[in-house]
Formats: C-alpha cells, structure tokens, sequence
C-alpha cells in the first residue's frame, strides 16, 4: 500500500485524514512536526480525527509498517519513535 500524506497547509486535510483513517482501521500513521515524529497505529488517543491540533502537524499514513516507516526515515533524515500507549 501506497503511503499517503496529509498536510494542514491543505484545505481538505482534515476530512481526507479522517476518512483515511475509517477506511484504514488496521493502518499506522507517522505525526510529523517541529519537535519530531512518531509512529502511531489509527484509533490512537494522540491522533483522534476530533482533535484539532493534531493538524498542525503532517501525517504519513499506510497500512504497510516497514513501507511507512522506511519512507519516514527517507523523508525526515530519521526514522520515527513508537507512541508507548499504541505501539
């Protein structure tokens, strides 16, 4: 599976996340910003579509691990860290 990214600078961002993530129940995402990036599988409490701060970040998002993760790393220069309370 391809990875998808979304981003606040785009309008439709938080709608395109939230049906990505109902659509992808199973699927992991990587929360990008300035202080860093972690990897979180969907229906993690830091990642709920009703939260509106968790669009200030970017989310990569794929329902294949080493595919996102590798994919991280390639775009961030590091590979994320695991959110403790879902991974």
């Amino acid at each position: 599976m391809p990875v998808v990214s979304f981003h606040h600078a785009d309008p439709t961002a938080l709608e395109n996340f939230a049906t990505w993530c109902k659509e992808n129940p199973l699927g992991l995402l990587v929360l990008s910003d300035a202080s860093g990036a972690t990897l979180h599988r969907v229906g993690c409490p830091h990642i709920a579509p009703r939260d509106a701060a968790t669009y200030r970040a970017r989310q990569l998002c794929s329902a294949d691990h080493d595919e996102l993760v590798g994919h991280a790393e390639q775009e961030l220069g590091h590979p994320p860290t695991r959110c403790p309370d879902c991974l």
